[in-house]
């Protein structure tokens, strides 16, 4: 339950902006998940999470919010959805510059 609590006290710091989201509770899947999901309270928390963050972790926003935090980078992605999200902040990091040399 040790992964659990630290990435409670993560979000709920002070210091825990939304990019800390995504790559939060995909460290919690992977450490709890992975290691304890015979346990039926594990079991309980992964269901929970996947419920209550799907769609949070499918989001683009939230991925590039993560993506620009410069503590997560790309580390948290598998390593499949690394050249995507890549691609993908590339072209809003473009955008929001395109926009910007408009005004």
């Amino acid at each position: 339950m040790t992964p659990l609590v630290i990435a409670m006290d993560i979000l709920q710091s002070e210091k825990s902006y939304i990019g800390h989201l995504v790559s939060t509770i995909i460290g919690l899947q992977r450490k709890n998940v992975c290691s304890f999901r015979h346990l039926p309270l594990a079991a309980a928390i992964a269901n929970g999470l996947d419920a209550r963050f799907g769609s949070v972790l499918e989001s683009l926003e939230y991925n590039l919010a993560a993506s620009l935090v410069p503590q997560f980078k790309l580390h948290f992605l598998p390593d499949d959805k690394k050249p995507e999200m890549k691609r993908k902040m590339l072209a809003f990091i473009d955008s929001v510059y395109t926009m910007i040399t408009m005004l």
